[in-house]
C-alpha cells in the first residue's frame, strides 16, 4: 500500500445536496446509492488515496477551487479523478463550468442503474420525452460510456462497482423456511401488483416490510407487515422465508442478491403490460 501512487480525488455526493435521500434512508427510502458510495469511499480510503469528500455545494466549490491552477485534460497534474453523480455533476457545472470542462476526462459518475448510449447522447436526449410527455432529467451528458463506471449490476461497456452482500445465515433458520417476503418497501411499489400478491397469499404466508404503511397490511388479510427493519432483522427474515417476490419495480437493486445469499429464491413475475421506464411513472424516481 505504501508504494502505491497516492491519487488526489474529489468525491461529491450530489444526491445528498438539497434532497431527502439521507433522511429517507432511515424511513425505507432508497439505499442502493448509499451502499455504493460507502463501499467506494471505504475502498479508496483503504488504498491510501487523498480524498476530498463533500455533500454540500459550498464544500465542493472550495474543493474545486483548490485545484483551479491545474492544466486541463488530458495532461492535468493536480487532480487525478472526480467521482460524483448526475445531480452532483449539475451542481459542479453550474458553479464551476470551466473547471468541469477542463477536467472532463477525469469525471467518473456513480450511476447506480447505468446509462445506456441512447441516454448519454445530448443530441438524442435534448428532444426525447417519455411516453407520458415528461422530459427525462437524467441523461444527455455526452461522456464516454466508461465514465459511467459504477452501476449496481453489469451493463455493456461500463465498469461494475457492485456492492457488498452480507449474510447472517444459521442452521436453525435453514430447517424452518416457509412463506414469501415481498420486495417492495414503499406503498407505491405495490401498485398494479395485486394479482401477484394475491396468488402468493393463496399458497403461503406473505410477509412485507413496507415502511410507510404499517398497520395497513395486517395478519387478517394474510399479509404480515413488519414495517421498516434494521439490517440484522431484515437478514433474519430473509433466512426464514422460502421466496423473495419482486413486484416488477424496483427494476434492480441489492435486495434480490441478498435474498439469494441467504438461501431464498428470488422470483420477479411478468406483468401485462410489462413494467418499465416507458410504462411506469415511478421509474423516473430512480433511473432513466
Amino acid at each position: 500500500m505504501e508504494n502505491r501512487n497516492k491519487l488526489r480525488i474529489i468525491l461529491h455526493l450530489g444526491f445528498l445536496t438539497n434532497t431527502k435521500f439521507g433522511e429517507l434512508s432511515s424511513k425505507g427510502g432508497p439505499l442502493g446509492e448509499l451502499v455504493q458510495w460507502s463501499d467506494l469511499i471505504a475502498s479508496l480510503h483503504i488504498l491510501g488515496h487523498d480524498l476530498r469528500i463533500s455533500t454540500l455545494t459550498d464544500t465542493v466549490v472550495r474543493n474545486m477551487d483548490s485545484f483551479s491552477g491545474m492544466r486541463p485534460c488530458p495532461n492535468g497534474t493536480q487532480i487525478d479523478l472526480i467521482f460524483t453523480d448526475i445531480m452532483g455533476l449539475r451542481v459542479m457545472q453550474r458553479k464551476r463550468r470551466p473547471f468541469v470542462a477542463g477536467n472532463k476526462c477525469k469525471l467518473r459518475l456513480l450511476d447506480s442503474f447505468g446509462t445506456q448510449a441512447e441516454f448519454n447522447s445530448r443530441e438524442y436526449f435534448s428532444g426525447h420525452k417519455s411516453s407520458w410527455g415528461k422530459t427525462n432529467p437524467w441523461g444527455g451528458h455526452d461522456l464516454a460510456l466508461r465514465q459511467f463506471p459504477l452501476p449496481l449490476s453489469p451493463h455493456s461497456r461500463q465498469y461494475l462497482l457492485g456492492f457488498v452482500v452480507n449474510t447472517h445465515r444459521n442452521e436453525t433458520e435453514e430447517k424452518a423456511r416457509s412463506g414469501v417476503l415481498i420486495y417492495g418497501k414503499e406503498k407505491y411499489m405495490w401498485e398494479k401488483a395485486g394479482e401477484a400478491v394475491k396468488t402468493a397469499m393463496e399458497i403461503t404466508e406473505v410477509h412485507a416490510t413496507v415502511a410507510d404503511a404499517f398497520g395497513c397490511l395486517c395478519p387478517a388479510s394474510g399479509r404480515i407487515n413488519h414495517g421498516l427493519l434494521g439490517e440484522e432483522e431484515f437478514h433474519r427474515l430473509l433466512g426464514k422465508v422460502q421466496i423473495f417476490l419482486g413486484l416488477g419495480f424496483p427494476f434492480e437493486g441489492p435486495a434480490p442478491l441478498e435474498a439469494v445469499a441467504h438461501g431464498a429464491i428470488f422470483i420477479n413475475p411478468r406483468f401485462d403490460p410489462p413494467k418499465g421506464r416507458l410504462t411506469e411513472k415511478s421509474s423516473l424516481r430512480n433511473q432513466p
